[in-house]
């Protein structure tokens, strides 16, 4: 399983979000989070694969989130593209607003709190079956993770290699040096990379 984390912004933009946390009084950094979660989570919609279609909400996060999406998939007969948005509430890592009593300023304090989290699900061409994990709340973290095999499914079919496969393995695969030599492919993809081809851009 590879997991990709959004990579470090340029040095420019971590200046220019380190200026603007710490020029933007108290409550109006609340209301800009505020007002920002509201609208990560209302264009959460708009990655559903069918118009009309609304986020499912899990009252249990221990819920295997996959097993669900794809159970969707293969009820819907989705093969490629959006499958699904899934909503539950879990621990995050955000901040606080502090006041430091000696320098006279206004902090931020890591914390870990609770937050509406998205799950969006999808058939890429390139990854296969993925998902992207958004913190609907500041800092607003995305997480991209990526089955390897599922990746390794794909890298076999866009080069015509015959294989079985049962769930997550592969009881027979026709050529087993060239497989491992696609696995060894995904050693050598850069994170920052798989990062921008998940995410189309």
């Amino acid at each position: 399983m590879w997991l990709f984390k959004d990579p470090h912004p340029r040095k420019e933009d971590q200046e220019r979000r380190a200026a603007v946390y710490r020029e933007t009084p108290g409550p109006d950094l609340r209301s800009t989070v505020r007002i920002r979660s509201s609208l990560v989570a209302w264009h959460a919609p708009i990655d559903c694969p069918r118009a009309g279609d609304e986020p499912v909400p899990l009252e249990q996060p221990q819920l295997s989130k996959e097993h669900i999406a794809r159970r969707i998939a293969a009820e819907d007969g989705i093969t490629h593209g959006p499958v699904c948005v899934l909503t539950c509430v879990e621990p995050c890592r955000s901040f606080e607003i502090y006041r430091n009593r000696d320098t006279k300023h206004l902090q931020l304090q890591p914390r870990v709190r609770k937050c509406l989290f998205l799950y969006h699900y999808a058939v890429h061409p390139v990854f296969g079956f993925l998902n992207a994990r958004i913190q609907t709340w500041f800092p607003f973290s995305i997480q991209i993770c990526v089955n390897g095999r599922e990746w390794l499914a794909h890298q076999r079919d866009a080069v015509g290699l015959a294989y079985l496969r049962h769930d997550n393995c592969f009881p027979w695969i026709e050529d087993w040096p060239t497989a491992q030599q696609l696995m060894d492919q995904q050693l050598k993809s850069s994170g920052r990379r798989c990062w921008t081809v998940s995410l189309g851009r």
